[in-house]
């Protein structure tokens, strides 16, 4: 078991795609960065899911603290199980009153939990 890279965006307020492909439930890990210095302003990110038909869920706050990620479990809600909407990708915007100083390079790094069959099936 092991914490497997999902993708590392700026953290902006035009919305932005992780790349990365999700399935079903997931156990995500949330590290902000910012050009190695502490978080200089006020504010938090906003993680949602993004499912194939245009559909959002799981608006969290993530906010940024020092040296700790932040560990989330992300679930589809329960009317996409019935209709098969497993598969989404996530989204990462600024809050609109997040402060932070323009040379910050605020970014934000995920991670999801891989089971150990899974690793096999990516080796």
């Amino acid at each position: 078991m092991v914490w497997l890279p999902a993708g590392d965006l700026p953290v902006g307020f035009d919305e932005t795609i992780f790349s990365g492909v999700f399935v079903g439930e997931q156990l995500i890990k949330v590290e902000h960065g910012f050009n190695g210095s502490s978080f200089p302003g006020t504010g938090y990110a906003i993680i949602s899911n993004l499912f194939f038909n245009g559909e959002r869920e799981f608006f969290r706050r993530s906010y940024p603290y020092k040296g700790s990620p932040r560990l989330y479990r992300i679930t589809a809600p329960q009317q996409f199980n019935s209709e098969n909407y497993q598969i989404y990708q996530l989204t990462l915007r600024r809050s609109a009153r997040a402060r932070v100083d323009a040379d910050a390079d605020w970014r934000v790094r995920i991670f999801r939990w891989a089971e150990a069959g899974e690793l096999e099936a990516i080796e």
